[in-house]
């Protein structure tokens, strides 16, 4: 049997995770020279060799030039995350409980602006 997960270390929300991508896309903080300075397991010569790139812009609608990023507002990629946070099946361990607002009200965001 491997090493029991230790569930209490979870976040409650998405936006408390300390792993997960939407906390950069609420609140970018990402800098690949200061992780590669307060990291010494990390050879800086080797991440060179791969191309480290941003979260993929969330642009919205649809354009008539090229589409580089995701076709979602910033607004429906919270609520979408949240919604699927609050899902509840058996194989998750966890879920975002009914009693806690929805994300577009805990991080104070207008949804109709």
């Amino acid at each position: 049997m491997g090493v029991p997960l230790d569930f209490s270390t979870m976040a409650d929300t998405p936006e408390q995770s300390e792993h997960t991508s939407i906390k950069e896309r609420i609140k970018p903080s990402f800098s690949l020279a200061s992780a590669l300075a307060n990291n010494p397991d990390l050879n800086p010569h080797y991440i060179q060799r791969f191309s480290v790139k941003p979260l993929a812009a969330l642009e919205g609608n649809v354009k008539y030039h090229n589409q580089n990023g995701v076709l979602f507002s910033h607004k429906d990629y919270l609520t979408l995350v949240d919604t699927t946070g609050r899902t509840q099946r058996q194989d998750k361990c966890r879920f975002i409980p009914d009693t806690f607002l929805p994300i577009l009200q805990r991080l104070d965001i207008d949804a109709d602006a």
